[in-house]
């Protein structure tokens, strides 16, 4: 667990980090005068690059379309500011935000599973009814329930 865990960091540390210098790179260039043109063919590089580092990592994107739009549009932003604010950084955070809401949802559907998979462990109110803990409990020779209704004595008896 703690493997894959240190595992999922990583990724993310290798795909922020790619974002980060892209992004200071292209801002590097637009400021010095190097030429945007430079800056566009940069952006015409970085979202496949970005896509192939997702797909590497494993992380859906083609299959998720709020993924293909954010990568889109953040290449539409870029475009209409000429390149002077790219924010692949802030693309990959949205992604990995998308992705953290995923898992939690797996992980959650999993937990629910094994829970209702337990046999030791089930839940003893079904429509309202309070279930036996087993269809004859006894101490000693006396039943204390029966069908999950216990005796108005208490279930003991003399």
């Amino acid at each position: 667990m703690e493997q894959t865990k240190k595992k999922s960091s990583m990724r993310w540390v290798v795909l922020y980090g790619f974002a980060i210098i892209v992004d200071i790179v292209q801002i590097l260039i637009d400021l010095t005068g190097i030429g945007i043109a430079i800056s566009e063919a940069m952006e015409v590089v970085t979202g496949p690059a970005l896509i192939g580092l997702f797909s590497l990592f494993k992380i859906p994107i083609i299959t998720k379309p709020k993924r293909i739009a954010s990568l889109l549009g953040l290449a539409l932003g870029d475009a209409i500011t000429g390149g002077i604010a790219p924010f692949w950084v802030v693309d990959v955070w949205y992604i990995h935000s998308d992705v953290k809401k995923e898992e939690a949802a797996e992980q959650a559907r999993q937990e629910r599973e094994m829970m209702l998979g337990n046999t030791i462990r089930q839940p003893l109110y079904r429509d309202g009814i309070r279930q036996s803990t087993s269809s004859q409990t006894q101490i000693g020779n006396s039943r204390i329930n029966k069908d999950g209704i216990r005796a108005s004595s208490g279930g003991l008896t003399r």
